[in-house]
């Protein structure tokens, strides 16, 4: 299965990656993919995700599309969330917009913190790399601007 780049713009001038996957178990200790500590683990919270961010709500403003990674039906949408907050992790953080799509042979993407009243898909359709899905946002627990 190829994936594409599952943001539009350019990569170190539009966003960056802010964080790796943790594949390191242990709580309260971190790995990235290159052995580094690019990364955050958090009491009863392993980083799972790619965390990709232009570090300020001004590009959010001007709207940075989420696209699908591979084509895939979308299993869950979730929308109309606060998409602007910017506190500490906390497991009482209001929910985030969300779109969950399956690739099939167990591959599943999550698109989590859109913006609200983003997301341009339904669950049940069927999406191909590259199409839009929604934008860039910081609803549900997240401490900035950020696509994970």
């Amino acid at each position: 299965m190829k994936f594409v780049t599952p943001l539009e713009g350019v990569p170190f001038k539009t966003w960056r990656i802010t964080n790796y996957v943790d594949i390191d178990p242990r709580t309260d200790s971190v790995r990235d993919h290159h052995d580094g500590e690019f990364s955050y683990d958090i009491e009863h919270f392993d980083h799972d995700g790619i965390d990709i961010g232009p570090g300020h709500f001004r590009a959010s403003d001007a709207g940075i599309a989420i696209v699908a990674a591979a084509d895939g039906v979308v299993t869950s949408v979730t929308e109309g969330h606060f998409d602007r907050h910017k506190g500490p992790f906390s497991f009482e953080a209001p929910p985030s917009n969300t779109v969950i799509v399956d690739h099939g042979n167990g591959w599943r993407t999550l698109y989590i913190h859109n913006r609200r009243d983003s997301i341009e898909v339904q669950e049940g359709e069927t999406v191909v790399a590259g199409q839009h899905l929604a934008l860039m946002g910081s609803s549900g627990n997240s401490s900035g601007l950020i696509f994970t």
